[in-house]
């Protein structure tokens, strides 16, 4: 038996001998080994001099770097990076741990084929996600008052304030513009911004614009400034908000929104004073019989990528009985209707009570709730804008935004909610 072993651990030795032979003599293997050693020398030259100049720069001299020049510096380190990718050995890598070889043959490594290569499949891509979002039929409703003016209820509603009742991101960047004489008109530019795929980018906890530093500071500099929420324009959906107020079909009204504690430590009292200035003035902040509700709840964060409370904890925590959440973060709103999409109604509400008294349950210590036809849904909702469209979980109801004519002086109290 121990022979009949050692013979097949030789033949399988043997094998290993010949593939590794066969591999050397037909592959490319040594010479992309060289390739290879050649461009991490090439890379690890441009890197260093990049390095160097880097550190050179003060914070004084951040807004004279020509910035063009850099990119292009920046641009030759991810090409020689991004060749190394090509540069194959990983038949030399199965043979010499006993596998078979993924390919017949290893070939040279070539740059213009790789980069011909990878130009074919980007096109295959681009191709691909135009298709997916030609056949993708997405919940979009024109019109957020029409949609919700025949509600049987009044709802409650909790609600984002940047890019939902007021423009933020593409406001400053069209003051910044301004201040550069580059005039537009400002309905315009916000279309345009909503509509180039990658000009905005999303974090859990915001929003920021995709530009040079030296813009990107200029344009956090308009945002943060002391008058911002006072000059920013309202947005289509803040009229409807308040057109269904005015017509009793809101019963509470949480505005839900993030500001950046690194900026503003004792919250961002710009917003707390336009929300006084408006939406505060149609009701209560307290629950009284047949009142609105209305409040701001601001939440900190100070790192783009902390796990700290989000909107969906609080929620969960604090707003568990919402009909309506409303709020232009992908993230934010895939998170919401994952975590809260339904809610379960009084009769679910005691099945769950009896499982829970179930020995079996006791047992395993598993609780499946309980949830029926009759339970309500929640309903998530987000502007509509066009370049992130396909961000949204199709579960998502989109609905169209514009800038509006909506002024501070339109907030008039609701005589009904006295």
């Amino acid at each position: 038996m121990n022979k009949i072993m050692n013979n097949d651990k030789n033949n399988i030795k043997n094998s290993e001998i010949e593939q590794f032979k066969q591999l050397i003599k037909n592959h490319s293997v040594i010479e992309n080994l060289k390739i290879l050693s050649r461009q991490a020398q090439e890379l690890g030259e441009l890197a260093n001099q990049f390095r160097k100049k880097l550190v050179k720069i003060t914070l004084d001299q951040v807004e004279n770097v020509n910035y063009e020049e850099y990119s292009a510096e920046l641009e030759k380190i991810r090409l020689a990076k991004h060749y190394m990718r090509g540069i194959r050995i990983v038949n030399l890598h199965r043979v010499l741990k006993g596998e078979e070889p993924s390919h017949a043959t290893t070939d040279k490594f070539d740059k213009d084929r790789w980069m011909e290569g990878l130009a074919r499949k980007e096109e295959k891509r681009k191709q691909f996600r135009k298709e997916k979002r030609a056949n993708k039929q997405p919940n979009i409703i024109n019109n957020l008052y029409e949609h919700f003016k025949d509600s049987p209820k009044q709802l409650k509603i909790v609600c984002d304030w940047d890019e939902v009742i007021q423009t933020h991101e593409p406001y400053a960047l069209w003051k910044l513009g301004e201040r550069q004489e580059q005039r537009v008109n400002f309905q315009e530019f916000f279309k345009h911004i909503w509509d180039t795929e990658g000009a905005i980018c999303y974090s859990p906890y915001g929003s920021y614009m995709v530009l040079a530093p030296n813009r990107l500071e200029q344009q956090n500099q308009i945002k943060n400034s002391l008058n911002f929420y006072q000059e920013a324009p309202f947005l289509s959906i803040a009229k409807d908000l308040l057109k269904l107020i005015k017509e009793d079909k809101v019963a509470e009204l949480c505005f839900l929104t993030a500001y950046d504690e690194r900026k503003f430590p004792n919250g961002d009292s710009r917003k707390i004073e336009m929300f006084k200035e408006t939406f505060r003035k149609l009701g209560k902040e307290s629950s009284h019989e047949n009142k609105l509700v209305v409040s701001l709840q601001l939440i900190p964060f100070d790192s783009e990528t902390a796990q700290g409370l989000n909107k969906t904890d609080w929620i969960k925590e604090n707003a568990s009985d919402f009909d309506l959440v409303i709020d232009d973060n992908p993230n934010i709103c895939r998170d919401i209707v994952k975590s809260l999409e339904l809610r379960q109604c009084l009769k679910c509400i005691e099945e769950t009570k009896k499982e829970e008294e179930h020995y079996l349950t006791k047992l395993t210590g598993v609780i499946h709730p309980a949830f029926c036809n009759d339970c309500p849904r929640k309903t998530t909702l987000a502007p509509h804008y066009p370049a992130i469209e396909n961000q949204h979980d199709e579960r998502v109801l989109l609905v169209k935004q514009e800038v509006s004519n909506l002024t501070k002086e339109d907030f008039i109290k609701n005589e009904s909610h006295e």
